[in-house]
C-alpha cells in the first residue's frame, strides 16, 4: 500500500470514529437551541403580559388622580361618613366653608355641628340613611369655626355593603339669606297695603267731619237766613240778614276751597309744585301756630303729574308728623334740582327721636312708625331715597331725593 493510500485509510477510521461524537453534539445544540426559542417565547409573553398590567396599572392610576382632582376642586363640599356619626373624608371646600380643619371635622361625631333646633331632624335623616334610604336635600344649619352658622344642603346616599355614606354638600346661606329677605318684604308690603287701606279710611273720616261740621253746618245756616227772607215784614233789617248771607256764603266757600286744596290742590297743576309747597307752608302754619319757611328755586323741576303728586304729599305727611310727634316751634321744607335728581327737605327744631332702625323698620298699627316707612316704600317705586338725619333734643331733618326725568324735546 502506497503511503497515500494508507493515510487515507487512516482519515476515514478518524473520520467514522468522530462522526457519532459530531451527532450527539449537533443534537445537544439543536436541544439548546430549541429550549433557549422556548424560553425567548416565554419570555415575550411575559412581557406582553407585563406591558399590559401595567398599562393597566397607569389607568387606575390616572383615574384614580382624577377622581382625586374632582374631589379636591370640587365647589360642592364632598364627604364620605360611615354609619356611627364621624365623617371620614371631607374635600378642602369644608375648610373653605366654614373654617374648620380636617382634622377638626374628622375628630367630633358630626351632630355636634348641627345647630341645636335642626338635630332632632338631622338625627332623623341620618336614621333613614342608616337603614338603606337615600336622603335627598337635607336643609340644616352647621356650625362655623368663628362661631355663626351656614345652611347647609344635604344629598347623601348610602353604601351598606361598606357601611359607608357619601355626600355632596352645599352652601345655601345667600339663597336662604334671599329668602328670608323675600319674606321680610312680603310682610312689608302687607302693611304697607293695611295701612294704605287705614289712610283711606281716615281720610274719607276727616273728609266726612270736615263736611259734617264745616260746610254742613255753614249750609244749615244759611237756610236758616234764607228761609227768614220769605217773610221781609216781620224783618226788623232785611239788608242785615242778606249781608249775614253773603258772609256765611264766603266763609264756605273758604271752607270748600280749602278742602278741595287739601284733597287734590289745584296749584300744584296750576303753578307747579313750589307755588303748591308755598301754599302748604302757609297752611301750616295758619293751622298749627308753627312758624314754617319754604324755600324754593325761581325754575323749579318739570315733573309729570305723579311725581309732583309725590313730592307735596310727602312734604304734608312729614308736616304732619311734625305737627303730631315732634313738639317744634318751627319747621322748614326746601326744594332743589340738581344734576337730574331733586331734593326735597323737610326739617324742624323738635325733640328729635333716634333714627336708628327706620331703614328695617316693618309697621305695625299698633305701633305707628307708618308714615316714614311709606314714604320710603313709594321713593324706591320711583328709584329715590330717603334718609333720616335726627337726633333727641335737636330736631329732625328728612331728605327725599328721586331721579327728575329728563325734558322732552
Amino acid at each position: 500500500m502506497s503511503g497515500s493510500g494508507l493515510v487515507l485509510v487512516v482519515l476515514l477510521a478518524a473520520l467514522a470514529a468522530a462522526v457519532p461524537l459530531l451527532v450527539r453534539r449537533v443534537a445537544v445544540l439543536l436541544a439548546r437551541q430549541a429550549d433557549l426559542e422556548g424560553r425567548a417565547a416565554a419570555g415575550e409573553a411575559l412581557a406582553e403580559r407585563m406591558r399590559t398590567v401595567e398599562a393597566r396599572l397607569e389607568q387606575g392610576i390616572e383615574a384614580e388622580e382624577e377622581r382625586d382632582r374632582l374631589f379636591n376642586l370640587s365647589i360642592d363640599m364632598l364627604a364620605v361618613g360611615g354609619f356611627d356619626g364621624f365623617l371620614e373624608q371631607v374635600n378642602p371646600a369644608w375648610v373653605r366653608v366654614l373654617g374648620w380643619s380636617r382634622d377638626d371635622l374628622m375628630g367630633r361625631p358630626l351632630l355636634d355641628f348641627v345647630h341645636p333646633e335642626d338635630r332632632p331632624a338631622a338625627a332623623a335623616v341620618f336614621r333613614r340613611l342608616a337603614d338603606g334610604e337615600p336622603v335627598d336635600g337635607l336643609e340644616c344649619r352647621f356650625g362655623c369655626r368663628d362661631g355663626t352658622h351656614r345652611w347647609l344642603s344635604w344629598n347623601s346616599f348610602p353604601y351598606a355593603g361598606r357601611q359607608r355614606i357619601f355626600s355632596v354638600v352645599r352652601d345655601i346661606t345667600a339663597s336662604k339669606r334671599a329668602e328670608q329677605l323675600l319674606l321680610e318684604n312680603q310682610e312689608r308690603l302687607r302693611a304697607l297695603s293695611n295701612q294704605l287701606s287705614l289712610v283711606e279710611d281716615r281720610e274719607r273720616r276727616q273728609l266726612a267731619e270736615a263736611i259734617h261740621d264745616g260746610l254742613a253746618q255753614q249750609l244749615f245756616g244759611l237756610r236758616a237766613q234764607v228761609t227768614l227772607l220769605k217773610y221781609p215784614d216781620k224783618l226788623a233789617d232785611p239788608r242785615a240778614v242778606v249781608e249775614q248771607v253773603i258772609a256765611v256764603l264766603d266763609e264756605t266757600m273758604t271752607q270748600a276751597r280749602s278742602l278741595t286744596f287739601e284733597l287734590f290742590p289745584p296749584v300744584l297743576y296750576e303753578v307747579g309744585l313750589a307755588g303748591a309747597l308755598e301754599w302748604l307752608g302757609r297752611q301750616f302754619e295758619q293751622r298749627t301756630g308753627i312758624a314754617c319757611e319754604v324755600d324754593t328755586e325761581d325754575t323749579e323741576p318739570d315733573l309729570p303729574e305723579d311725581l309732583r303728586m309725590m313730592a307735596y304729599q310727602s312734604a304734608r305727611e312729614l308736616l304732619n308728623n311734625v305737627r303730631k310727634h315732634a313738639g317744634a316751634r318751627s319747621a322748614a321744607i326746601r326744594l332743589r334740582a340738581e344734576a337730574g335728581l331733586v331734593h326735597l327737605t323737610v326739617r324742624d327744631d323738635g325733640q328729635g327721636f333716634d333714627p336708628e332702625g327706620t331703614e328695617a323698620i316693618v309697621p305695625h298699627p299698633a305701633t305707628g312708625g307708618f308714615g316714614l316707612f311709606s314714604l320710603r316704600e313709594r321713593l324706591r317705586s320711583v328709584g329715590g331715597a330717603l334718609t333720616v338725619s335726627a337726633r333727641p333734643g335737636q330736631g329732625c331733618r328728612v331728605d327725599l331725593t328721586f331721579p327728575a326725568p329728563p325734558a322732552a324735546d
